[in-house]
């Protein structure tokens, strides 16, 4: 589902009209001091306040600062309240753009204690309408619901608490429960002529329609938000509301009406002076023209596009423009040239990855989609160009993003950026010389724009007339650029001897070495629409490529066929376990055979992450008879070198005697009893005497907490659930139905853990078969984060009795001296041949999968 649109705070929480746009200032401002004459009187605090206005509204956010500061220090020496209160509510909003949400969150709170002081009801619910919005761009969508209605509890009438209550549940995917709210929201603001919020609200409906698929009536909506625009002279919000009228016409596969309302955004802008819409409308319409497969015109308007945003510093903006330029060079066969815009964009989403929270959550959105298509696109384009030392960065880089994306968070590992080769780097400097001439022509262009036609001297009247050649010329400069003979004669030296000489194999030199000491394989699959690529490291040669005809969704619909296989007893899993072995391993057969490894390190892509490699079959035996599997989630996270702790420390917990019901967030969990959990941690201790158990009503995060640090293994026997795209739903169950989400663990200090086991239900998967399995490695990301080096997590509802089995297998193997990879290979194949022939289904023995550091 695609995010609504946000809403941000440079729409007034109280419910007035949206702040004036950049345009609406013509003039530089200069920073102005408060008089020492004249500091506590009223003038100068309500000259500071309007000051602070002014910079606010020019995007001087620092500057804007300081003078509501410097106005809410006179108040509170006058002790004047009210204005104080209004004033927090400024400073809040600053920090909600500049992504600082923990003090915006202050701001509100201080304003909501003060607000409450003076008894108005009004200001105390748009304070807590402001901690909603917070919420909600953090994705905290239960605490920005309940933020919300208190705020409603408060002032009935808000129909910004309205608004946001609608926004929050269009995150959840709930657009039903939305529109009933965003329609509570758009009344209240039609009665009382609020005509710019009124407009956001229905864009915000025509949003959900959207995502709908229903076009129509989306379009129905856009229109009406146009007119309210229309109405309250907005410009920012009525060439928002063309432009999402014309996206609505090139869904709709009518891209003569979708280009007249670009071009109409597009003049409005420019009369605006608004250059981010404008470089905005220029997108669109270059997206307008690949949709044509008009190629030429395509890059032109990007390349128009991306100048402006260069030229304001829209990273963002820059990186979505440049990936677009790639599809279309990719479109025209250009695939060298391709590969380079592509990392360009890729190198602009890792620079700006620290600073996405700052964005608008549309541009979040945008982001976050263009983002996995991106990588993959370039992942793509290098392995047909055999490029696959590089190849093999971008999936590294490509799974890190999709667990950052799932679990909401900034990325601190110390990945390096992408390399560019030596011809690449001509190449750009070519780029950016001509890029460079065009903003400032841009730029002067613009100054002059600014003065009004009838002002203008006939001197600047024939420079503007100039400028606009240059900018002609200099655009045919961009579109002959593929073609220039310095650039064609760059682009065919990228040969594979270049590659060697640029590309730092350091790294790899030392992941064959540690493949050796571990006898194991490195695979990494890719997938994509058309086929399936695999790149195999092994410790003899360097990373290989193997191609796999398959199509994405006869992959899926195997991948679905043997969960579902997996999941029931009863059914045959052999045949799709065949077939994915086919496709997965019998490629690397000779591959396999040279090197003899005993473990396969796996870095699964996309649904593949939720089958279990163990479990693939050669028609003879499962692939866990041949070799051990150690899951990864990047290959930049794995310390191969860190050996397990000689002697074992464990602490155990356990529950889930009885069934019982859970309510996290907005969503019910219903669990079954786990009868065999206490026997299965009394197992444990019986094997390991020193091991602490907590049982049952015991098992409660106060007794767990403060017993972190003296173990080295953490085993949990009970209920959990990874919630696909939510990780504040996604949860450790502990006695008294408390829980302990993913997002909790975020704070967890778990550095000296060697191993997190989860003996539960679902760790792995939520009941959602529908997303791409990021919940699952994230589940291990986020342990890893804290400091675990490895996990084991389970991909569907586990036998409970077979697990006890299983487990205590895995921890005698585990005493005995092998590695966690080895022992669960040992536990797996205890179970395989039971004596009980039910408990060889891989449903009882390979639910279980070990990611991160598998010694």
């Amino acid at each position: 589902m695609r995010s609504p649109l946000f809403v941000s705070s440079l729409i007034i929480l109280l419910g007035i009209a949206e702040r004036p746009s950049l345009a609406q200032t013509q003039t530089p401002i200069a920073q102005t001091p408060i008089s020492k004459s004249d500091q506590t009187s009223q003038q100068e605090a309500n000259h500071q306040f309007d000051l602070g206005d002014r910079y606010f509204q020019n995007n001087q956010f620092e500057n804007g600062r300081v003078a509501y500061e410097n106005s809410l220090k006179i108040w509170i020496q006058l002790d004047r309240k009210l204005p104080q209160g209004s004033l927090l509510l400024k400073l809040a909003q600053i920090d909600e753009v500049l992504g600082h949400y923990d003090q915006a969150l202050a701001y509100y709170q201080k304003a909501y204690n003060l607000f409450s002081e003076l008894d108005r009801p009004m200001e105390r619910s748009g304070s807590l309408s402001g901690q909603g919005i917070i919420y909600v761009r953090t994705g905290k969508y239960s605490q920005a619901i309940d933020a919300f209605q208190r705020a409603l509890k408060i002032f009935p009438k808000s129909s910004v608490a309205m608004n946001g209550l609608g926004l929050a549940h269009a995150y959840l995917g709930e657009g039903e429960t939305a529109l009933k709210f965003y329609e509570q929201a758009l009344e209240i603001r039609t009665q009382n002529k609020l005509f710019t919020p009124a407009a956001v609200t229905l864009l915000n409906i025509g949003n959900v329609y959207e995502n709908q698929g229903d076009y129509l009536k989306a379009l129905i909506f856009y229109r009406r938000a146009l007119s309210f625009f229309e109405f309250s002279k907005y410009p920012s919000g009525w060439s928002q509301a063309l432009n999402s009228i014309g996206k609505i016409y090139n869904q709709l596969n009518q891209p003569d009406q979708a280009l007249e309302n670009f071009q109409k955004a597009l003049k409005l802008t420019q009369q605006f002076s608004e250059p981010r819409r404008q470089g905005q409308s220029l997108e669109y319409i270059g997206l307008t023209y690949h949709k044509r497969q008009d190629y030429h015109q395509a890059l032109s308007f990007y390349n128009r596009s991306l100048i402006l945003r260069r030229s304001i510093g829209d990273r963002e903006g820059e990186a979505i423009v440049l990936n677009h330029i790639g599809d279309t060079l990719r479109e025209t066969k250009d695939l060298d040239l391709a590969i380079l815009f592509y990392k360009e964009s890729v190198s602009r989403y890792e620079t700006i990855r620290t600073e996405l929270r700052q964005l608008p959550k549309e541009q979040q959105s945008s982001y976050l989609k263009t983002v996995e298509r991106t990588y993959r696109n370039l992942g793509d384009l290098l392995l047909k160009r055999d490029r696959i030392l590089e190849a093999q960065q971008v999936l590294d880089l490509l799974k890190f993003q999709e667990l950052e994306q799932y679990l909401n968070r900034i990325r601190s590992s110390n990945n390096r950026p992408l390399e560019n080769l030596l011809p690449e780097v001509e190449i750009l400097r070519k780029y950016d010389s001509i890029q460079k001439s065009a903003i400032e022509l841009g730029q002067e262009l613009e100054k002059l724009r600014q003065i009004p036609a009838g002002s203008r001297s006939s001197i600047q009247q024939e420079r503007i007339a100039l400028l606009i050649q240059l900018e002609e010329d200099l655009s045919k400069q961009f579109n002959q650029f593929r073609d220039r003979p310095d650039i064609q004669a760059l682009l065919k030296s990228l040969s594979p001897a270049i590659q060697k000489q640029t590309i730092d194999t350091a790294d790899l030199e030392a992941l064959r070495s540690d493949l050796k000491k571990m006898n194991a394989v490195l695979i990494y699959p890719l997938v994509l629409d058309d086929r399936l690529e695999i790149i195999i490291t092994t410790a003899e040669a360097p990373p290989l490529r193997r191609t796999i005809n398959v199509k994405r969704e006869d992959l899926n619909r195997t991948i679905k066929d043997f969960r579902n296989a997996l999941s029931n007893p009863e059914e045959d899993a052999e045949k799709p376990a065949q077939q994915l072995y086919q496709w997965l391993i019998h490629p690397l057969e000779a591959d396999l055979k040279a090197s003899t490894p005993n473990t396969l390190i796996y870095a699964p892509d996309a649904q593949l992450r939720y089958i279990p490699l163990a479990a693939l079959h050669d028609g003879k035996q499962w692939l866990t008879e041949r070799y051990a599997i150690n899951y990864i989630t990047a290959k930049s996270l794995l310390k191969f070198t860190q050996a397990p702790p000689q002697q074992l420390k464990i602490l155990a917990g356990a529950i889930g005697g009885k069934a019982s019901q859970v309510n996290v967030g907005t969503r019910v969990f219903l669990f079954n009893g786990l009868p065999f959990t206490t026997s299965e941690v009394q197992s444990i201790q019986k094997l390991q005497p020193t091991t602490q158990s907590l049982i049952e009503d015991n098992f409660t995060l106060t007794n767990l907490k403060p017993k972190l640090g003296d173990y080295n293994i953490l085993h949990l026997a009970t209920h959990a659930a990874l919630v696909p795209g939510s990780p504040e739903n996604s949860f450790i169950l502990f006695s008294g139905k408390t829980t302990a989400t993913l997002k909790d663990i975020e704070n967890w200090k778990l550095n000296n853990f060697d191993l997190v086991v989860l003996s539960a239900c679902e760790t792995g998967l939520g009941g959602n078969f529908g997303a791409n399995g990021e919940e699952i490695l994230g589940l291990g990301y986020q342990f890893q984060n804290r400091g675990a080096k490895a996990t084991i997590a389970s991909l569907w509802q586990v036998d409970d009795s077979a697990t006890q089995e299983l487990m205590t297998s895995f921890y005698l193997a585990l005493q005995q001296g092998q590695s966690k990879t080895q022992s669960l290979q040992t536990a797996q194949l205890a179970l395989i041949n039971h004596p009980l022939p039910k408990n060889h289904h891989p449903y009882y023995w390979a639910p279980f999968i070990l990611i991160g550091n598998g010694l």
